[in-house]
Order: C-alpha cells, then structure tokens, then sequence
C-alpha cells in the first residue's frame, strides 16, 4: 500500500497531498524544488522561439544548434564551457564565437539565440565562399 509521496510541495500539488493525507493517510514528504532545472528550461524554450524567428513550427531545425551551443558557451556557475568539462580540450569551431560575440550587450539566452543563428548560416556561408574560390 503507498504511504508517502515525495513532491517539491509546488502549489497544485498541495490542496491535493491534503485531502490524500486526511483521506488515506498518505505522508507528505517535500524535497527542494527544480527551479534551478526549470529555469534552464525556460532559457532553451526562449532560445528556441528566438531563433525560429517566431514561427515555432520550425524548432526541430534550431534544437540541435541551440544544445550545441548551450555546450560551448561558459556557464556562469563554472566559468567552463560544459565541452571542455566534458572533454578537456576546447571544441575547434569554423569561426570564432567569442570574438565576434565579445561586445555584444545581450543577455545569455540572447547571446545563444545569437550564436545559434551563426552556426545555422555556417553551411551556407562555406557554399558561398567556395562559389567565390571557384570564380576565382
């Protein structure tokens, strides 16, 4: 027979963990909130509708991009990038995104947003270039 349950006490589950507990006895055991994983979330869903932007119809062309990113952007909480946590060497990019990302004023969701559309136009731009190589 169940008798506890473990939430992270948010507020739908409370009115409910009351009537479980005075009907069925059921114990309430509370843990610490995800607010930290959540508000990561909430970071990519921004990132996302950013990036498509607007038409979220479109998010599965962007989702690959924007994890990349997430993983060699440093995070505040380490100052490592999590690629390099992961793999000790830095990751090897066809341009360089600090430095042309250096100035720019923007938030961290707005920054990744910002990066993920440079990695998105990558291709494009080495077809172009090897256009110009071969007019050359």
């Amino acid at each position: 027979m169940l008798a506890v349950i473990v939430t992270d006490n948010s507020s739908p589950y409370v009115s409910a963990l009351d009537w479980l507990t005075q009907t069925y006895c059921i114990q309430h055991i509370c843990i610490s909130p995800y607010r930290i994983i959540e508000w990561h979330h909430f970071n990519i869903c921004e990132v996302l509708v950013k990036s498509c932007e607007g038409d979220i119809s479109q998010w599965s062309t962007t989702a690959t991009s924007i994890f990349w990113e997430e993983c060699i952007t440093t995070h505040k909480a380490t100052g490592y990038l999590p690629y390099y946590m992961a793999h000790s060497v830095e990751p090897l990019l066809p341009f360089d995104l600090t430095e042309a990302t250096f100035l720019l004023p923007v938030s961290t969701t707005e920054l990744i947003a910002h990066r993920t559309c440079q990695v998105q136009k990558c291709p494009e731009d080495l077809m172009q270039i090897k256009e110009q190589v071969l007019q050359a």
